[in-house]
């Protein structure tokens, strides 16, 4: 074999073996290590449940928890469930308050827990007057729903009064922020200083100015003695309005009509009548003094002078 051969063999040799190493070099290469993950922070934390809890009361307040027939005094500080109701009685004043948005219940007013979600506080009025204030507090919305009805006001910043009469007449006033009223399809956005009326099975009316005034007639007695114990208040007021004669809540119609039996004492008692709105206006009239004698006196009660303008 030539030198030349034997040089070009050697080569071929060379080349094969470096081919060889660089095979099994890379078959036992360890795997490349997994690529890094993006740290994407963790994951957000859900927004809890709120509970109701009694900020405020004054006067006669009472629950009766879900399941119960039976009403007890509330005590500051309670916690409310969903399903539980709330009631005042006349004088009586209680603040709700659930995840920075409160409910005001003024007096003759129930309420009931209706719905409690991280985004939602939703509560059932049956009748009587509250007051709702949602701050925008971690973005829950509070909403009040009108018992027997599609009446739904909601805000999520916003403040409201609204009024129910019990047989579907609603009241609803902005206090600040956007106030949705909705019933029958129809939604009205109220906004500071305007107004909303739903009659029963109607939807709601447009916006209109808050009233600067609160319209009270009341007819009273003409006879002073009278040997019966009840008595019969008759007068008229706003729709929407609220009504409470000696203290207690009183039936106002659809038109702002009212007619109250009272029950008195024997002996003499002065009668009055009150009205509120969800303007805030409020109105009181001062009735004459009644002696019930039930040995014999007799009474006649006239009317007529309901509808005269007083000068």
């Amino acid at each position: 074999m030539t030198a030349n051969r034997l040089l070009l063999v050697l080569g071929l040799l060379i080349v094969a073996l470096a081919g060889v190493a660089w095979w099994w070099a890379t078959m036992h290469r360890p795997p490349p290590p997994p690529p890094a993950m993006l740290d994407a922070g963790a994951p957000p934390a859900s927004k809890p449940i709120p509970t109701v809890t009694v900020a405020k009361a004054e006067g006669l307040v009472e629950v009766r928890r879900q399941g119960s027939d039976r009403w007890e005094a509330v005590t500051l500080g309670a916690v409310l469930a969903q399903a539980d109701a709330i009631r005042t009685g006349a004088a009586g004043t209680v603040e709700l308050e659930a995840g920075g948005n409160t409910v005001s219940l003024l007096s003759g007013t129930d309420v009931k827990v209706a719905e409690l979600t991280a985004d939602l506080t939703r509560y059932l009025l049956g009748s009587g007057l509250v007051a709702g204030a949602a701050p925008g507090a971690a973005g829950r919305t509070l909403q009040v729903d009108v018992d027997g009805t599609d009446v739904a006001v909601s805000a999520s910043v916003g403040a409201f009064r609204m009024s129910s009469n019990g047989a579907g007449t609603v009241a609803v006033a902005a206090q600040e922020g956007d106030v949705r009223v909705a019933a029958k399809g129809k939604v009205v956005v109220l906004r500071r200083g305007e107004r909303s009326l739903v009659l029963p099975g109607g939807a709601p009316s447009d916006a209109t100015p808050i009233a600067t005034s609160l319209l009270l007639k009341v007819a009273w007695p003409k006879q002073r003695e009278t040997n019966k114990r009840v008595v019969t208040i008759t007068g008229r007021t706003e729709a929407g309005a609220l009504v409470f004669a000696l203290g207690r809540p009183v039936a106002v119609g659809a038109d702002g009509a009212f007619t109250q039996s009272v029950t008195l004492p024997e002996g003499e008692s002065r009668l009055d009548v009150a009205a509120v709105d969800v303007s805030g206006n409020d109105r009181r009239e001062a009735g004459p003094a009644i002696m019930v004698d039930s040995k014999g006196a007799s009474s006649r009660f006239d009317t007529d002078d309901l509808w005269k303008t007083k000068p």
